[in-house]
């Protein structure tokens, strides 16, 4: 399984409206592989639009808290 080969560091950005990424899925990936991080955002779809103020401040937040390893 490629996901499950995974080695690196993964964050999960989950729009909990999304009909691609469930709940399920999103679950599923936590348990196996890299199991990422996962930032939700109540009221998204699959992808975020960034036009409200506090899904801005998530998406800086998490990218603020992301370490680069070489």
């Amino acid at each position: 399984d490629r996901y499950a080969a995974i080695t690196l560091p993964m964050h999960v950005i989950h729009g909990t409206q999304s009909d691609i990424l469930t709940d399920d899925i999103v679950t599923r990936m936590q348990a196996n592989g890299p199991r990422p991080c996962v930032t939700s955002m109540g009221d998204c779809g699959h992808a975020p639009t960034l036009s409200r103020v506090q899904d801005i401040a998530a998406i800086r937040r998490v990218l603020s808290e992301l370490t680069y390893a070489e």
